[in-house]
């Protein structure tokens, strides 16, 4: 910081603590920030996620498409993404690929339903959560399409 703005912000303060209307001020200031912060943080999520347990699950809308961000589902399903399975993803998946307008891979509605599918033998935790993909996300997200 230059030295003359220094010089100016310190008899400013100086003079701002000895009103008596600072320590309003200051407070209404710090909570009208701290509201904004927590506006802005959640903004961007806002109706765009699912919790499965300890999982948030993103979903994003493009096009009048759904996608399911592919780290969300493939770590609710107990598995580890890396770059071999997203390449596997990628050739046995046509509705897997980069989500349009991100930088994020996803699955469209059709290909979570598929993915699970084929993951399912013998996980009861994985047919659990198919279900609650097709009973409550995709559900409730066709009859808010559909305006119902």
């Amino acid at each position: 910081m230059n030295d003359w703005l220094l010089l100016l912000i310190v008899p400013v303060l100086y003079l701002a603590m000895r009103s008596r209307w600072t320590g309003k001020l200051v407070i209404t200031l710090l909570s009208a920030l701290k509201h904004h912060a927590e506006k802005k943080a959640l903004q961007e999520w806002t109706g765009n996620y699912y919790q499965w347990g300890y999982q948030q699950i993103r979903i994003i809308e493009k096009n009048g498409n759904v996608w399911v961000v592919d780290a969300d589902l493939i770590n609710a399903a107990g598995l580890k993404l890396d770059k071999n399975l997203r390449r596997k993803l990628e050739l046995s998946y046509g509705g897997y690929a980069l989500i349009p307008g991100t930088r994020q891979y996803g699955f469209t509605e059709t290909a979570v339903l598929e993915f699970l599918n084929s993951k399912q033998a013998g996980n009861p935790e994985i047919i659990k959560l198919k279900l609650w993909f097709e009973r409550e996300v995709f559900f409730t997200l066709r009859n808010k399409r559909e305006g119902g």
